[in-house]
C-alpha cells in the first residue's frame, strides 16, 4: 500500500505536530506492507525535507509555493494532491487540514481541539480551524485523534463528533491501535473538494 504523508510539519522549528510526524514516519516505514513517502507543500523545501526523513522514505515537494497553493485550494479547489506529488493509495494529512484530492483515500490527524475549547489561546492562523476542521473531517475517510484531541487520552471520543462533522465515510481511529485503512476513492465527486 502506498501512503503519501504530509511532511510539512518537519520543516522549520519543530513543535508537537512536527515531533508527531517525525515519530510516525519511521514507524510506517518499518512496516513491509506500507510504502510511505513524504511530501511538503512548500516550494524550495526539498533539501530540508529530505534531510529530515528516515532511511528508505522518498520525498516529493510541491513545485508551487504555499502562498499560491493555499488560496488555490481554498477558492478554486485545485490542484489536487495527485497533481503535485507521487501516486498513492492513501494521503495522510498530519496537520488538521486536507487539501483537494481526486481518488486518493484520506486520513487526517486532529491533534487537539484548543481552537474550539480555548479559542483565545490559539494563534491567529489556527482560529479558522473551527470552520475548516469539520469540513476536512467530512471529506476524510478516517480521522486520527491524538490523546489531546480525544479528551486527554480517552480512547473512544471522536474528534469528528466534537467538531460537528457527520460524514458517513469518516470514522475515528484509536491512537495506538492498527485501524482498518481506507481504500482508494472512485466515482464522480470523490475528492477534489476544498476545505472551505
Amino acid at each position: 500500500m502506498r501512503v503519501l504523508l504530509d511532511g510539512t510539519p518537519l520543516l522549520g522549528n519543530r513543535a508537537g505536530i512536527g515531533r508527531y510526524t517525525e515519530q510516525l514516519l519511521p514507524e510506517m516505514a518499518s512496516r513491509p506492507e506500507i510504502d510511505v513517502r513524504a511530501t511538503a507543500f512548500s516550494h524550495g523545501a526539498s533539501k530540508v525535507l529530505r534531510s529530515q526523513l528516515p532511511a528508505g522514505v522518498a520525498s516529493r515537494v510541491s513545485p508551487i509555493p504555499a502562498r499560491v497553493l493555499d488560496p488555490a485550494w481554498r477558492f478554486l479547489r485545485q490542484p489536487p494532491v495527485e497533481w503535485l506529488a507521487r501516486k498513492a493509495d492513501i494521503f495522510h494529512a498530519t496537520n488538521f487540514l486536507l487539501p483537494p484530492l481526486r481518488r486518493i483515500a484520506a486520513v487526517v490527524t486532529v491533534h487537539d481541539l484548543a481552537f474550539l475549547t480555548h479559542p483565545a489561546t490559539v494563534n491567529p492562523q489556527a482560529r479558522d480551524l473551527s470552520a475548516l476542521v469539520p469540513l476536512t473531517l467530512a471529506r476524510a475517510d478516517a480521522g486520527v485523534p491524538t490523546p489531546t484531541s480525544s479528551g486527554g487520552g480517552s480512547s473512544r471520543i471522536s474528534a469528528s463528533r466534537r467538531t460537528g462533522s457527520s460524514s458517513p465515510r469518516s470514522r475515528s481511529t484509536t491512537p495506538g491501535r492498527r485501524p482498518t485503512l481506507p481504500t482508494r476513492r472512485s466515482g464522480p465527486g470523490s475528492g477534489c473538494q476544498s476545505p472551505t
